[in-house]
């Protein structure tokens, strides 16, 4: 979806979606003031999907990017570019320059014929006439209702991490029964149970996995991680954020349903004008059961469940 802020909407396996839409918003369209709104989350129209925007997050300055919502970046009318050489095909999307950011953001999807493999190339590029410093910073809606609609407890995403302690809070309840660390070694598991958080990891493996075990569906993402560079939110290189409808939560917020965002951070550059930063996502679909212990080049590798 170009037009809505460079988003993908839906993707399947077979018959399987990953994602969440927001059906309550399909077919709408906004003006870029009504996307802004009073600029709090509440205004944000939350279409769902993927999509991708700087980091750090924030409102204390113009070192952080204040979203969503956001009528550019976000939301924006994004240019579209087709290609395919061979049994590829590929579809370039860049958004609007944003004098907020001094970005342009580009992202290109390339599919080939027969596979499970998706590769999602991103970058940024400072249009602006000042240095800037960012995070690419890729954030996955997943589908977290069940086919009758309620909330689906055999969700999960695995997070591979080393670090003491496997992860820092950045919202919500540092006790909260969805993290779950060592599930299988070395791998911290969410649990969703459609609780208001968000966690950040210093993982340093490059890939988490999502899977539905009810479905008997997976999704892996794939991408480097630099162990000297330096990550936002205290070092995350991953980040998960759980909602859903009415779920007590300190910040006023309405959740358009069930999910949980699985969400890739590359490190902060500092872009001259004119220079550009580049992250590679791969995503991996698979059908599969049990905990996620390891993704490889080739396959999700799962650990039986009891």
């Amino acid at each position: 979806m170009p037009e809505l802020g460079g988003r993908v909407l839906s993707l399947k396996l077979a018959d399987y979606e990953f994602l969440f839409m927001n059906a309550a918003l399909a077919g709408k369209r906004f003006t870029p003031e009504e996307h802004q709104g009073d600029g709090s989350l509440v205004s944000w129209k939350n279409y769902g999907g993927e999509k991708t925007w700087p980091a750090p997050q924030g409102w204390d300055g113009p070192h952080q990017w204040p979203g969503p919502p956001d009528p550019v970046l976000d939301s924006g009318m994004y240019s579209a570019e087709p290609s395919q050489s061979g049994t590829r095909v590929s579809l370039s999307m860049s958004s609007p320059p944003d004098a907020r950011s001094g970005l342009r953001i580009t992202r290109r999807l390339t599919l080939a014929s027969q596979s499970d493999h998706i590769q999602v190339d991103l970058s940024f590029e400072n249009i602006a006439e000042r240095p800037v410093r960012w995070s690419i910073w890729d954030v996955m809606q997943i589908n977290c209702a069940a086919p009758d609609g309620t909330l689906n407890d055999r969700m999960w995403m695995y997070i591979p991490t080393q670090s003491d302690p496997p992860y820092h809070v950045l919202y919500g309840e540092a006790n909260d029964t969805q993290w779950q660390p060592g599930i299988v070694p070395g791998v911290l598991g969410v649990h969703y149970l459609g609780h208001v958080g968000k966690i950040g990891v210093a993982s340093r493996a490059g890939w988490l996995a999502v899977v539905d075990q009810a479905a008997e569906r997976a999704l892996a993402v794939r991408f480097k991680v630099e162990p000297d560079a330096e990550y936002p939110d205290g070092g995350a290189s991953v980040e998960c954020w759980t909602e859903s409808p009415g779920a007590p939560s300190p910040v006023l917020i309405q959740s358009p349903g069930y999910l949980l965002e699985a969400e890739v951070l590359g490190p902060l550059r500092v872009l001259q004008p004119g220079e550009h930063s580049h992250l590679a996502l791969e995503w991996v679909l698979a059908e599969g059961r049990g905990h996620v212990q390891q993704v490889t080049n080739s396959e999700i590798e799962f650990q039986k469940l009891e």
